[in-house]
């Protein structure tokens, strides 16, 4: 038998999905089976699947031990790695969220290709390293993104430490009160000073590419809206640098809208950049380079943000503001 006490991380999930998600080996069958069978308990009563479980509550797990195997985080064969690959690109943490300078040619996530140097496996193995992930006392919550950026995009992301955290940082953004800017150089085009992008969008998996068409009529199966905003910061001969707000967040959209718009990203050649351009570079021209927390409804557990706003001071073609 396995005793499990519920921590504030793994309260407010369903008992069927907490099982599931903490023992992978468990399986879907045999967790209702157990579950069903009165061989889980909650606070020594019978239990049912779709019940939520609450901080403080106490599982009893009447279940062979082979079956309640926990996934390994893989943050022990990392450790070593840790403070030399996130000590210089962590801009802000805080007991509850850390915001990471992502650098260009790292991935998110691991993604297909299952690669092993990603951001969330080195912050993984960063917080590992501090004792604050990888124990048994949070089940089934990892830390996780709240938000994501191309493999060769650079600039910030933010990590949530907790399951509070992540719900209210989530959810502030879904509601567009966590403002997003980007800077990009473009190939110059007689776009207005400043203005708005607004089109359909779908994505290509297959492709791993956004097809984006002019937002008129209806839109068509398996399309939705995608929106931004844009300022020309300021024009140097055939290149501008533009500062870009996301007001919707699809994987590729800026880069999509702004090649629809006829003003490619320097070195995103997917996307339409010239294969001859002589700018050097060699991936997008494109970086996430401001946060704002711009908090406007009720106070939560991130309230302490409310007004503050997180610049990167890495922005690789930086030397292009200052000429």
């Amino acid at each position: 038998m396995q005793r499990i006490n519920i921590t504030k991380n793994d309260s407010g999930q369903r008992l069927d999905k907490f099982l599931q998600k903490s023992f992978p080996l468990l399986g879907k069958n045999l967790c209702y089976k157990a579950i069903r069978t009165k061989r889980v308990k909650v606070n020594n009563r019978r239990s049912y699947a779709e019940q939520f479980l609450h901080e403080g509550d106490i599982l009893e797990l009447y279940i062979n031990d082979e079956y309640l195997i926990r996934k390994q985080t893989g943050c022990e064969k990392s450790i070593h790695n840790a403070g030399s690959d996130c000590a210089d690109i962590i801009l802000y943490e805080d007991e509850n969220i850390l915001i990471a300078d992502k650098p260009q040619g790292v991935p998110c996530h691991s993604g297909d290709k299952k690669l092993a140097d990603n951001l969330i496996n080195r912050l993984h193995a960063y917080l590992y390293g501090k004792g604050e992930y990888g124990s048994d006392t949070d089940f089934s919550f990892k830390p996780a993104l709240c938000n994501r950026i191309d493999r060769n995009t650079s600039g910030l992301v933010i990590l949530a430490k907790n399951s509070a955290s992540l719900r209210e940082i989530n959810e502030r953004i879904r509601t567009r009160q966590v403002r997003r800017f980007y800077l990009c150089l473009v190939q110059s085009v007689n776009l207005p000073e400043k203005g708005s992008l607004k089109n359909y969008y779908r994505k290509d998996e297959t492709a791993n590419k956004a097809i984006v068409r002019e937002y008129a009529g209806e839109p068509e199966n398996g399309e939705t809206t995608v929106e931004c905003k844009y300022h020309v910061v300021r024009t140097l001969g055939n290149i501008s640098l533009l500062e870009i707000e996301l007001i919707t967040g699809k994987s590729h959209q800026i880069r999509a809208q702004l090649a629809a718009a006829g003003a490619q990203i320097l070195g995103d050649v997917k996307y339409g950049a010239c294969r001859s351009d002589k700018s050097g570079y060699k991936y997008q021209a494109l970086c996430a380079y401001k946060l704002v927390f711009d908090f406007q409804t009720a106070a939560g557990v991130m309230d302490y943000l409310r007004g503050r706003s997180f610049e990167t001071k890495k922005v690789p073609f930086n030397n292009i503001l200052h000429d």
